[in-house]
């Protein structure tokens, strides 16, 4: 009976998603990352990102934090890292740490939260690294074909009703589309069966592409974390 406990509790913490934590050495927040303290503020709020995130094959830990002032420095100090240590996560958990704080107005339920941390951090290193500094809006435009893949790929998920699929501009539907990729909501082969021309098969093996790359970035180990820019 024992072990088969230990078993079944060793099932429930192995899920995709490990923890969606808070890190905060003061005992006030005054300079909140996106996500911070909304797991007191919304009661299913950590069970309902971890539904969103049940496909995904990788483990992963979320933190958010009270103070973005330096926080690169922080994560690597000797209090972050006891604290990590101390959570004792699975040796192969993705750990990522957001590091932009919320716009205004920003929506705060869990859909939109992995749209941000996980859409937002992935579409933007993937537009930077194609020299799109300020956003989507100019890519999106500039050719044709892109809109029109988005708008297909974004109503076939919204058709599934997927959870991370609510945007209404276009520019957020891209990163809507990147957050499905990385969990696992849509495959490669479904986007290509979207596809009416050799560009828009480029446009969307460059993204799932893209999106595995970006995965394989964030280390599976425990004792690492790596801060996302969402913005």
């Amino acid at each position: 009976m024992k072990t088969l406990l230990e078993n079944w509790r060793r099932y429930l913490k192995e899920g995709p998603l490990d923890d969606f934590a808070e890190y905060s050495p003061e005992p006030e927040p005054y300079s909140p990352s996106v996500g911070y303290g909304l797991k007191n503020k919304q009661p299913t709020f950590v069970r309902d990102i971890t539904g969103i995130m049940s496909k995904t094959k990788d483990s992963w830990v979320i933190i958010t934090v009270g103070n973005l002032n330096g926080i690169e420095r922080e994560i690597e100090s000797s209090y972050f890292r006891n604290w990590l240590r101390e959570k004792n996560y699975p040796a192969n958990s993705k750990i990522v740490v957001v590091g932009s704080h919320a716009y205004a107005g920003d929506l705060t339920h869990p859909t939109w939260i992995v749209h941000d941390i996980l859409g937002h951090s992935s579409g933007k290193k993937y537009l930077d690294n194609l020299g799109y500094t300020q956003g989507a809006g100019h890519w999106i435009t500039e050719k044709r074909f892109r809109k029109t893949m988005i708008l297909k790929i974004h109503s076939l998920l919204r058709s599934r009703g997927v959870q991370v699929s609510n945007a209404s501009d276009d520019f957020d539907k891209l990163y809507d589309i990147f957050a499905c990729i990385i969990l696992e909501e849509i495959t490669r082969e479904e986007m290509l069966a979207l596809t009416s021309s050799p560009e828009e098969e480029e446009f969307v093996n460059g993204m799932v592409d893209f999106c595995q790359s970006w995965v394989d970035s964030i280390p599976s180990d425990n004792s690492k974390a790596t801060i996302l820019q969402l913005w």
